[in-house]
């Protein structure tokens, strides 16, 4: 009988990660935005501007979890669930920072 391995789970969260980078691009966000809006001449422009960037870097500013089992990998972010077995991989890379998959 085989025993079932318990599976490895972990999160990430860049933007609490690292305070200054995300202090940074929120602030290009913003500006980026506020001018969306002035140039579009009209506010909702910018608010349109400001979601679009946020979502685009949902990776950066929401929290990512993972979760290795038996099956394949799960990972589940704000907006989105992956789900996908292990043999839709065909290559780990190791390196000091860790494995990509690919």
């Amino acid at each position: 009988m085989c025993a079932s391995l318990e599976p490895i789970a972990w999160r990430i969260h860049p933007v609490v990660e690292r305070r200054r980078a995300g202090i940074l691009v929120l602030g290009m966000i913003l500006l980026l935005s506020a001018l969306a809006g002035i140039w579009m001449g009209a506010p909702y422009w910018g608010l349109f501007a400001f979601v679009v960037l946020i979502l685009s870097l949902e990776t950066f500013f929401f929290p990512s979890h993972f979760q290795l089992g038996e099956e394949g990998v799960a990972v589940k972010k704000t907006f989105s669930i992956v789900t996908p077995p292990w043999g839709h991989f065909r290559k780990a890379v190791f390196d000091p920072l860790g494995v990509t998959l690919s």
